[in-house]
């Protein structure tokens, strides 16, 4: 007991330096917020010249259909000389299957300042069972390194029969097609193609 006492006078002001750490600790923790799982994560950079409002990957129509649907919706805040989509696919193990972008493609991107935009890459797709993501990514290819905005594993997709390809090792995908229409030109042709229904 003597020597518990001794000690604790030698180690004094160590302890009050302790007790006042903790205290000024405790004054400016903020409480920790609860993980939230979120289907799309928000942009928290105000001052993005271009943001992806959501993506999504989808079987084309068709129980053997093969063809999947890359989507992008975006939005240009200013207007980007010759602003890119690129989109990525990763297996579960993370290793990149395929990719590309409207840059590399020599694809036209559409899209109208502070108006909503999508973009469709066609892809047939020849991948081994399993799940796949899809990573996002609005960027200026001459500016090396800088995205404006990139979310990965944006959306994911699963290879199932008789979709997966017939062997472990095989894996394609090509492009077929690629779609870009700014909503303002999405309601006009929806509404040309109703004036033609009547």
């Amino acid at each position: 007991m003597e020597t518990i006492d001794t000690l604790r006078d030698y180690n004094r002001l160590d302890l009050e330096l302790y007790t006042y750490g903790v205290d000024l600790f405790r004054a400016h923790a903020k409480p920790i917020e609860p993980n939230r799982l979120v289907p799309f994560p928000i942009a928290r950079a105000p001052d993005r010249r271009a943001v992806i409002r959501s993506a999504s990957a989808i079987w084309a129509p068709g129980e053997n259909s093969r063809l999947l649907e890359l989507t992008v919706r975006f939005q240009a805040k200013v207007s980007v000389a010759e602003l890119s989509l690129g989109v990525q696919i990763n297996d579960a193990a993370g290793k990149v299957v395929w990719g590309t972008s409207t840059s590399n493609e020599n694809l036209v991107l559409n899209y109208q300042t502070n108006c909503d935009s999508r973009a469709t890459f066609f892809v047939q797709c020849d991948l081994p069972r399993g799940l796949y993501f899809l990573t996002v990514a609005l960027s200026e290819p001459r500016r090396l390194g800088f995205q404006d905005h990139w979310i990965d594993r944006a959306a994911l997709f699963e290879v199932a029969p008789p979709r997966a390809a017939a062997g472990p090792y095989v894996r394609g995908m090509k492009l077929q097609e690629f779609r870009s229409i700014t909503e303002p030109d999405a309601q006009r042709i929806e509404q040309d193609a109703e004036q033609l229904r009547r």
